[in-house]
């Protein structure tokens, strides 16, 4: 009716031609193609969030302050619990207590009777993940190596810039109690990766790891992983936060390839060690440093290599535990699906600790001599 009479039913007397009709059609088909988008991308998030139930959960977020160079460090002065599940399964419930330095507090017998120290540098794995006060790797070594005063320098997430930074802060000097003793930092493989800022971890999680310029000359602090990102990375970094946007970036290849191989990350963790070691040696001329491999470090043999001409002591217990797969159970948790095993039980750290005390035994020794005279 409204055609035959020449009327639009838009408004009267408003003839509406053919292109306008056509106008309208298209737009009406693209708001509806929108909104069946948009209904099919929020069902999609949906599914994929209610699959990814089994993804940890936990309050790792309530000891953690964001600072400018480290990015974060645990806080000052804590004291609370830490509890993780994965689905409906609790994994652990343990308790932190941290002290004015940003350190883990290990419990110590006779700490004024010991007149040298050990400084723990590292990830979560010396920090002491899901294990109480008396199960971390210093505290174990500790009970050892009883000459030494452990300290806990460790956080979860870090990586070697961190200790390469931590050393040279203001308050360190303040922080380490003796003038005589090692440094320890424990390797895993994923440090490499948080050293070199692969693109999909910074983009996951780690926008706020130390970014570092080394070569062989020196190392260069040059700000955070996000203040070198691309826009296109700090677009992938924004999607990555949605289950859905995760889903299109895998299955559409947007996920770069590490822009790095193994042998030059490799080559950059010896090059900023070796500066870590000068460094000491002006800083804290009565300390050694001292390296080692957790069990599980793939790229352990690889790092002894590049580690030989440095002069730096190499420890490696990567493969502690090759051919007990089947009992993993016992010295892990099941707290990084869809990985089978994540951090380590105290049993790890107790083994852990007992080899390096037997490796390091003229650093356990009484004798105040002996700093720097072994291995």
């Amino acid at each position: 009716l409204f055609e035959r009479c020449g009327v639009s039913p838009f408004g009267k007397g408003i003839a509406v031609t053919d292109r306008t009709k056509n106008i309208l059609k298209n737009l009406l088909a693209l708001v509806i193609g929108l909104g069946l988008l948009c209904t099919l991308l929020c069902g999609a998030e949906l599914f994929l969030r209610f699959r990814a139930h089994e993804d940890p959960k936990d309050n790792h977020k309530d000891f953690f302050s964001y600072v400018p160079e480290l990015g974060w460090q645990i806080k000052e002065n804590y004291s609370g619990h830490h509890r993780l599940r994965v689905g409906t399964e609790e994994i652990f419930s343990v308790h932190y207590e941290f002290d004015a330095h940003h350190r883990r507090i290990t419990p110590v017998t006779d700490a004024d009777m010991r007149q040298k120290a050990t400084l723990f540098f590292g990830c979560s794995f010396v920090f002491g993940f899901g294990v109480e006060q008396e199960d971390t790797l210093p505290a174990f070594f500790s009970r050892d190596c009883t000459s030494l005063l452990p300290i806990n320098f460790g956080s979860p997430g870090y990586g070697p810039q961190h200790m390469w930074l931590q050393i040279q802060h203001p308050d360190f000097f303040a922080s380490v109690p003796r003038e005589k003793g090692i440094i320890l930092y424990g390797f895993i493989d994923d440090h490499l990766s948080r050293l070199m800022g692969e693109p999909n971890m910074v983009a996951n999680w780690g926008p706020r790891l130390p970014w570092l310029d080394i070569s062989e000359e020196g190392v260069i602090y040059k700000g955070l992983m996000k203040d070198r990102e691309s826009v296109f990375t700090a677009l992938r970094q924004k999607l990555m936060r949605l289950h859905t946007g995760r889903f299109i970036l895998n299955r559409l290849s947007l996920l770069p390839v590490a822009p790095y191989t193994e042998e030059e990350a490799l080559q950059m963790l010896v090059w900023l060690l070796s500066d870590v070691k000068r460094k000491v040696n002006e800083l804290l001329p009565g300390y050694d440093l001292v390296v080692f491999a957790y069990p599980g470090a793939l790229r352990a043999a690889g790092l002894g290599d590049a580690l030989e001409k440095t002069g730096i002591p190499f420890c490696n217990y990567s493969r502690l535990y090759d051919g007990q797969e089947a009992a993993l159970g016992q010295y892990y948790y099941a707290d990084a699906p869809p990985n089978p095993w994540g951090h380590p039980k105290p049993a790890t750290y107790e083994k852990v600790a007992a080899l390096l005390a037997k490796d390091l035994a003229e650093y356990c020794g009484g004798d105040e001599n002996t700093i720097g005279d072994t291995l």
